[in-house]
């Protein structure tokens, strides 16, 4: 079954999802309503997740940012098993214009397909449970389990990819620690990959050599056509 996987199907199908609520939603629209249109969008396709929002009083006016959860066992009973959920201080009424519903639906597509790496790796072990020692409240710990690894490797190809293409990432990537700075048009080429270099501060540090290596083998892999930008 996992012989003739490809990631860039996954990749291909949120797209889709992404691209038709973009196309769909712009110039302009209701951030309440945007939600309730992603949400739809996704069963239209026959994508199995929950989307949840949550108010959050302390962040500033307008802030928002989306987190995602996989829970094999869910999988595993075949009930749906990813959720996200989007943090914001928004009024329900705001009315987001076409940039702001590009920077959401990133969000969006980001937090979907690494959480889809997490279902591959259930998957892939037939939903085997893994007890690793990770403490969960401890970042360093989170980021070095393996399972983070190999999914937030997939993630900053994709950031990579999205910001520099996919010819430049693999040209930079032999100076790691530098394309971690790169800030094309003042943003990180790749956010996740300076997070991960500000945590570990070694470039020869195992968590970051087996990182650079998936990186690099999804940069090879994957299908500049199914990144969401």
């Amino acid at each position: 079954m996992f012989l003739d996987y490809n990631v860039s199907t996954d990749l291909i199908d949120v797209r889709k999802v992404c691209t038709g609520v973009m196309t769909t939603a712009c110039p302009q629209l209701e951030f309440v309503q945007l939600v309730r249109k992603i949400r739809k969008a996704f069963k239209r396709h026959h994508i199995d997740l929950e989307i949840h929002s949550k108010l959050v009083p302390k962040l500033l006016l307008n802030e928002f940012y989306v987190n995602a959860y996989y829970c094999q066992v869910d999988d595993k009973n075949n009930e749906c098993a990813i959720e996200l959920v989007v943090y914001h201080n928004i009024k329900s009424d705001t009315i987001f214009a076409a940039e702001q519903i590009g920077q959401f639906l990133v969000q969006i597509y980001d937090a979907v397909v690494h959480e889809f790496r997490h279902r591959y790796q259930g998957r892939r072990r037939n939903f085997k449970c893994v007890h690793r020692d990770v403490d969960t409240n401890n970042t360093m710990s989170y980021l070095s389990d393996p399972d983070e690894v190999d999914a937030y490797a997939l993630s900053i190809s994709i950031e990579l990819i999205r910001h520099l293409g996919k010819a430049r990432s693999v040209q930079y990537l032999h100076r790691a620690s530098r394309l971690a700075k790169i800030r094309p048009k003042g943003l990180y080429a790749s956010v996740t990959l300076f997070h991960y270099f500000r945590l570990f501060d070694d470039e020869y540090s195992p968590v970051i050599r087996k990182l650079i290596k998936k990186v690099y083998l999804h940069l090879l892999t994957l299908d500049e056509t199914a990144i969401f930008y």
